[in-house]
């Protein structure tokens, strides 16, 4: 009996023994193998610390998806970084970090840099078979430029640190964490109307659930972000945004369920070339085309032209823009050279008709903006608004726009709400409530007189007003008074 026990059990054993075997041959070794680089090094070495790779992408290459890898860095590398693969899940992302040379667990202090030196345009990009799981952590990027001038960047030809290509489409390139990065000098001088959809600092096509967190971005032409197409599940906080351009522009096709967080977007009031002494439209956030299910909180906002803007276009989005919190963010404006005295803290921007590419009705609707703190120091000559609703439809809709318990306190007018005269169909569903308005003029600013029809379910109820000019402004259709609301 003890024979036949004994044989059973290690029968039991070698099947255990197999399974093992099995699950690590099938997602790669358990644990983290770990290479070094430094430009000193050698790619033919076996990227031990005392031989280590030469190059990034030497590293890099040894990623296929299956093990666990981590490339250490330490020195400034002149090279554009290509990962075609990327770590086995998200618990084991692949690692694109500095390298502790001196051991002290810390790696703030080490010098990891991929500098272009203002003859590269790419910095990392995404290739080959949808690279997910990736961790991109204290390096700098740093000096991109476009080929030639400002004006030649295209698509084909982009100016990027971080590049998340086509095939990243469909959700391709899942859960990167990008984190304790500096980014600095892309394009510069260069704004974003000129040929700046093709500068981005990071373009994050099909990048779900993309972690980006605890960066610095500094000197940036073009845009911060733009192009989300189809990517979900986004989070950006706690990262520090210069915007001397454009900021970031969530835009896309299938764009949902985003964070952002904690963020200090610190803009020079003006979103044209430093140089040229223009005043463009500049802005630090804008829920574009097709974004559903945002939520924006705890950040922090100064002299930006247009802080948080959420709009339509017809001619590039798909379905409604819906569904937004936007709550305990802190806008802060000082009258500034060029355009710091024409600003916007939030702003809804909804003038258009169907979509031209899916047909669905396009709108902006269910958006809360609450407990938000938007100061303008406005000696009061300027067009500074707190908060700005423009909606229009050929079709009925619904906004559904709830504003409360907000601070607006030093502009022109704490609220101004626009007309689109081309439609039928005005700004229909808005609810004020609870909030402390302290303008320099005007309360409520209706923007001249209106030609269509007032707007429909607009309510205001147990707000506090400063002591400005007048409560209501232009608030008429035609040469008509409209109803004011209580």
């Amino acid at each position: 009996m003890g024979g036949a026990d004994s044989l059973s059990s290690m029968r039991g054993v070698s099947k255990l023994l197999l399974v093992v075997g099995l699950t690590v041959g099938l997602n790669g070794t358990c644990e983290r193998e770990t290479y070094y680089v430094s430009p000193g090094g050698d790619d033919g070495n076996p990227g031990t610390s005392s031989a280590p790779f030469a190059t990034l992408q030497r590293c890099v290459d040894l990623w296929n998806g299956v093990d666990w890898i981590a490339c250490r860095g330490a020195g400034v590398f002149d090279e554009t970084v290509s990962v075609a693969a990327g770590g086995p899940d998200p618990a084991r992302r692949n690692q694109l970090v500095a390298w502790d040379t001196d051991g002290d667990g810390d790696l703030a202090d080490e010098t990891f840099v991929l500098d272009g030196h203002g003859a590269r345009s790419l910095g990392i990009v995404t290739a080959g078979s949808r690279p997910s799981h990736v961790e991109v952590a204290y390096l700098t990027v740093q000096n991109l430029a476009p080929p030639t001038d400002c004006h030649t960047a295209t698509d084909a030809q982009p100016t990027q640190f971080i590049r998340f290509d086509t095939n990243c489409y469909g959700g391709g390139c899942q859960h990167w964490w990008i984190h304790h990065n500096t980014f600095r000098n892309l394009a510069p001088g260069c704004g974003w109307d000129t040929e700046g959809s093709a500068h981005i600092a990071i373009q994050p096509k099909g990048a779900h659930h993309l972690l980006l967190e605890d960066n610095t971005f500094e000197n940036v032409g073009g845009y911060l972000m733009r192009y989300f197409h189809q990517a979900y599940g986004v989070t950006i906080r706690n990262n520090r945004f210069e915007v001397v351009s454009a900021g970031i522009k969530i835009w896309g096709q299938d764009v949902s369920d985003y964070a952002i967080t904690g963020n200090r977007f610190l803009c020079d009031g003006s979103g044209a070339n430093p140089e040229d002494g223009r005043c463009i439209a500049q802005f630090a956030l804008a829920l574009s085309n097709d974004t559903q299910n945002a939520h924006v909180a705890d950040n922090y906002f100064e002299n930006c032209r247009l802080s948080i803007g959420i709009g339509t276009d017809e001619d590039g989005g798909y379905r409604p823009n819906e569904r937004h919190v936007i709550e305990r963010n802190l806008i802060v404006n000082e009258p500034l050279p060029v355009c710091g005295m024409d600003t916007i803290g939030i702003r809804i921007n909804d003038c258009q008709g169907p979509s031209k590419l899916s047909g669905e009705p396009l709108m902006v609707r269910d958006v809360a903006i609450h407990n938000n703190v938007i100061l303008h120091n406005d000696p009061g000559k300027s067009n500074t608004q707190g908060i700005t609703l423009r909606s229009g439809h050929p079709y009925p809709f619904e906004n559904n726009l709830h504003i409360a318990n907000n601070t607006v306190r030093g502009h022109r007018a704490a609220l101004r709400v626009e007309e689109c005269p081309a439609y039928a169909y005005p700004i229909h569903g808005v609810t004020l409530e609870n909030n402390l308005l302290e303008p320099q003029d005007y309360q409520y600013d209706f923007g001249g007189k209106w030609k269509q029809t007032e707007p429909r379910e607009f309510s205001s109820d147990h707000n506090v007003f400063g002591t400005a000019r007048d409560r209501f402004r232009h608030w008429r259709l035609g040469s008509v008074p409209l109803r004011r609301p209580g």
